[in-house]
């Protein structure tokens, strides 16, 4: 009598064994940024408490835990590298890419908050390494506010 294998049933329980160890699409997401993901256009910039003025050009683009930064033909791209996920506000380092433009290669502890359509990041002004407490335009800090862009693809 010949014993058949039955793989079909074999199959499914594999399949469903490896569910949880497989990554999903939204994996490529880091916990914590999933309300930062997409285009994002400047509507305040407050440094060292004082309100520097809207780029009105300045766009910001994250995918993942990567972000392309661009104004005034300036383009600077970097990686967001979450410290805590769970943190309010979000806690990230912010790894600016080595390859050129302004600030290469630096690391600058920051906080993010998303609040519905607005996104805040908090900078420390004079040393990179001390992230700020809280989300406050005050001093020792440069505050971003930006509205998230409606649709998909770039900001306009």
């Amino acid at each position: 009598m010949r014993t058949r294998f039955p793989a079909l049933p074999t199959l499914a329980l594999a399949l469903s064994l490896t569910a949880g160890v497989l990554p999903a699409a939204d994996d490529d997401v880091p916990k914590g940024l999933e309300a930062v993901q997409g285009a994002w256009k400047m509507t305040r910039l407050v440094a060292y408490g004082k309100v520097v003025g809207t780029p009105t050009n300045a766009t910001l683009e994250v995918k993942g835990d990567k972000f392309t930064f661009e104004n005034a033909g300036v383009t600077q791209k970097g990686t967001y590298k979450v410290v805590d996920p769970d943190g309010k506000p979000l806690a990230v380092d912010v790894e600016l890419d080595a390859e050129k433009g302004q600030g290469k290669g630096k690391v600058m502890a920051c906080l993010l908050d998303v609040k519905g359509n607005r996104l805040r990041i908090c900078q420390p002004f004079n040393d990179p390494k001390i992230r700020p407490k809280a989300i406050i335009e005050g001093k020792g800090t440069l505050v971003e506010t930006w509205t998230k862009v409606k649709g998909k693809g770039k900001a306009k």
